[in-house]
This record gives structure tokens, C-alpha cells and sequence, in this order.
């Protein structure tokens, strides 16, 4: 097979995988993602040198590498084997649950391995997490029987997890600003609808629990929109979806339609565009600190939308940042989303005016009967919606698409400052915006 990129490679290596119980590709180069999340017992063999996550997401497979691999190789694998005939780049193994690795070279260094076994024969260079234990007869017998002589194995080292600090959600108060209501008689039917990648939602508002339930599921489902999903329980309760999945902490990704990460690293976009064959939406969650740099690191990966977390950052603060990455990048593509503790309508169009395409609201956290949940939940966002509707239209406008900022005034100083909007009595933006 001629050198080609990931999904080219990928998509043949699955086209082969249907009637073959063996495949080959050589001629690697670099590529990162490569036979990954294969879910069948299939012999792959590669020649060349693999980029990261190599094997990555494997569950059945037996993958064999003759040449080298950067980062991540085997991440989050659950089962199989991965053979790889050269050196190992950092992290090698991260988050394994089960199966084997061997690495006939050396390793960077070694990622947290929660389960399963790694193997390397030449050097660990970062041993500062990394245990080296004496094999047992069942895994010396393994080893001879791949012909593959003195191995060390690998282990984690135990890590001490302090209890997280539950941060109280800031309320993102959006005062000191002022909708300009125009009051248009002519204005019919107000367009909420959003798109974000293959999701089609009817209202630009969703909800970001960091506690989600079945309830929180299946209301934002029948009004139209959409919760993250944590468990089996909350993507049961939705029928048709769509069905939007915290990775990793839930990671049967054939039962979603779209993904929100909180990325190890940003290449775990394309990481997961290849393991749902591109047919899936991908939400990247970022926190809101370095927020330029970051919005620009992550558009490089084009994911279908950037949601910044603003649960204890003020909403306000990053717009600035946020947009002049995304303006940059001249990608129309990449939805703005924001998380944050907002009060009112008022508030998600005063955020949508300022950049935002959708605003994910942090719900409490509800106990009792899914559908009793479920009613509120609904009622909540529609009744929200219709409200949007009402303040969009008294704006002027005839879809959410058309907010933007002069559709608002700064009644401070310091709100004209953070985000570029008119300053009352000023009339314009101040200076520093004016470029």
C-alpha cells in the first residue's frame, strides 16, 4: 500500500478486515492513528514508522509494528496484542485496561497503566513512573512462545489522588451590559436552531452537568437538544437521540453521535475522529486559562466545536481570546460553545451576541424518576428557547446567527474593555479594539 494519510489507511485496513483474518500496510511514515479501536480478531501487520496513539482503543486485535512508534502507543486499549518491533515514544500504554504490549526496543517512558501487561526488552529512560517486576511462568511462557527472549515487565507506580475541591460555580452576571431592544413589528418566526458537526438541535441552549442522570437525558432529548451522557443508564433513556458521550468516562462509542473530550492531548480529536470512522461530532472541552494559545492549538485538530468551561471563570473574560483564535483560523466550521451558570434568556443572548453559538447551562443536580426529571428538565429548556425567541426578535433580528456585539452597550468601563463592545456614552469601542 502507498504512503497515504490516516483516514485513507484506515478506511482500507477496515475495507480488508471484513473478508481477511490478516492485513499488512507498509510504507508508514509518521502517520498518527493507525489501526485503531479494530474490535475483531484480526492479524495486522505495519512496516515503517508509526506516529502516536498507534494500536490505540484496540480490543481483539493482534498488531505487529516493524519500526518505531511515538506517543501514546496502545492507548486505552482493552484486549489484543500489540507487537512493536523498534523503539516506543512517551506514554506507552496510557490507561490500558487489558491485553499485552511488547516493545522490542526502547521506551520513552511509561503512561498510567491501569491493567494488562507491557513488556520492554531495551530501556525505560523515564523511570519516574515506571516499576520494573520479575515475569511469572505464565508470562516467561508467553514470551518463548513469541520467540522474544529476556523482557522486563513494566508496571505503574501507585499514584496518591487527592479528593478533588468542588468549585462553586461562578455566576457569570452579565450586568453591565444592555440589550439594545429596537422593537421590530416585522419580525415573524425567530430561528434558534444549531448546528454542530452531524448534531441538529432546535434551540442553541443544552445542558453540562457535571453529575448527569437519565432525566438530564431524556429531557434535553424531547426538547430537542442535548445532555452529556455518563453511563449506560442516561443513553438507554433516549430513544433516537441524539446520544452525546463524556469520553472517556464513557467509551462504547457506537451507541453516541457526538463526543465531549477533555483532552490529554489535542491530537485525541483526530484520535477519535478515526475511531468512529469520522461520522461522529466532536466537542472539545477546554478550561478557560491560556485560552488564546489553547483555542489555537485546537483548531489545528478541527474538532466540531470548542466549549470553554467557564464553571469558575467569568464568562465574560473570554470572548477576547476565544474569537481572535477562532478569527484567525478562518474556519467557519468550529462552533464557539460556552459552559457557564448563567440566570436568565437574557443571559444566553447577551453570550450569543458576544460570540457564542450555544450555551451549555450548569443544571443542579436532580434526584427521582427519570421521567418526572426528565418533564422538568424539558419544560426548563423550552420554556428558555421560548423566551430567546422573544428577546431575539425585540432585538431585531430573525435568527440567533444575526446577534452579535452591536447589539449590545458596555454600562462600565471594564466590561468595554474585556470584550469590545460600545461603551455608553462613548459610543464606540475603546482604542485598544479599534484595529
Amino acid at each position: 500500500m502507498p504512503i497515504s494519510t490516516t483516514k485513507e489507511i484506515n478506511e482500507a485496513l477496515r475495507k480488508q478486515m471484513v473478508s481477511a483474518s490478516s492485513v499488512k500496510i507498509s510504507g508508514l511514515d509518521g502517520q498518527d492513528n493507525i489501526a485503531v479501536g479494530i474490535d475483531k480478531n484480526v492479524k495486522v501487520f505495519v512496516e515503517g514508522k508509526a506516529g502516536d496513539f498507534f494500536g490505540a482503543l484496540n480490543k481483539n486485535a493482534e498488531i505487529s509494528l516493524k519500526g518505531d512508534a511515538d506517543s501514546f502507543a496502545g492507548y486505552m486499549m482493552s484486549g489484543g496484542k500489540i507487537f512493536i518491533d523498534g523503539d516506543a515514544g512517551k506514554f506507552l500504554g496510557a490507561k490500558m485496561t487489558s491485553g499485552v504490549i511488547i516493545v522490542s526496543g526502547d521506551a520513552e517512558s511509561l503512561g498510567n497503566v491501569l491493567g494488562g501487561s507491557v513488556f520492554v526488552k531495551g530501556e525505560i529512560k523515564d523511570v519516574e513512573n515506571a516499576e520494573i517486576q520479575n515475569l511469572n511462568d505464565n508470562e516467561k511462557e508467553m514470551l518463548k512462545k513469541y520467540n522474544l527472549g529476556e523482557m522486563k515487565k513494566a508496571v505503574s507506580k501507585k499514584r496518591e489522588y487527592r479528593k478533588k475541591e468542588m468549585f462553586k460555580p461562578v455566576v457569570s452576571s452579565l450586568n453591565d451590559f444592555l440589550l439594545l431592544k429596537r422593537g421590530s413589528e416585522a419580525i415573524g418566526e425567530v430561528d434558534t436552531s444549531l448546528e454542530i458537526g452531524k448534531l441538529k438541535l432546535s434551540t442553541p441552549v443544552f445542558l453540562s452537568p457535571e453529575k448527569p442522570n437519565p432525566g438530564f437525558a431524556l429531557g434535553a432529548f424531547e426538547s430537542g437538544t442535548f445532555s452529556v451522557c455518563q453511563n449506560q443508564d442516561e443513553v438507554e433513556k433516549i430513544e433516537d437521540g441524539p446520544v452525546v458521550v463524556r469520553w472517556p468516562v464513557f467509551t462504547d462509542l457506537t451507541l453516541c453521535n457526538a463526543v465531549e473530550l477533555k483532552p490529554a492531548d489535542f491530537k485525541e480529536v483526530k484520535l477519535l475522529k478515526e475511531v468512529t470512522e469520522h461520522k461522529k461530532t466532536i466537542i472539545l472541552r477546554i478550561q478557560p486559562f491560556d485560552l488564546y494559545e489553547n483555542v489555537k492549538k485546537a483548531v489545528k485538530v478541527k474538532p466540531d466545536a470548542v466549549a470553554v468551561d467557564c464553571s469558575y471563570f467569568p464568562v465574560t473574560g473570554v470572548f477576547g481570546p476565544a474569537m481572535r483564535a477562532l478569527d484567525e483560523a478562518k474556519d467557519k466550521d468550529i462552533k464557539l460553545l460556552i459552559l457557564a451558570n448563567l440566570r436568565s434568556a437574557e443571559d444566553a443572548v447577551k453570550v450569543l451576541a458576544l460570540g457564542a453559538d450555544g450555551i451549555g447551562f450548569f443544571y443542579n443536580e436532580r434526584n427521582g424518576d427519570a421521567e418526572a426529571v426528565g418533564n422538568e428538565i424539558s419544560e426548563f429548556i423550552n420554556r428558555m428557547n421560548g423566551e430567546i425567541k422573544i428577546l431575539v426578535s425585540s432585538v431585531g433580528h430573525d435568527s440567533i446567527d444575526l446577534l452579535n456585539k452591536n447589539d449590545l452597550m458596555a454600562l462600565t468601563y471594564d466590561a468595554a474593555a474585556v470584550t469590545g463592545v460600545k461603551l455608553m456614552g462613548y459610543d464606540r469601542a475603546l482604542p485598544m479594539w479599534e484595529y
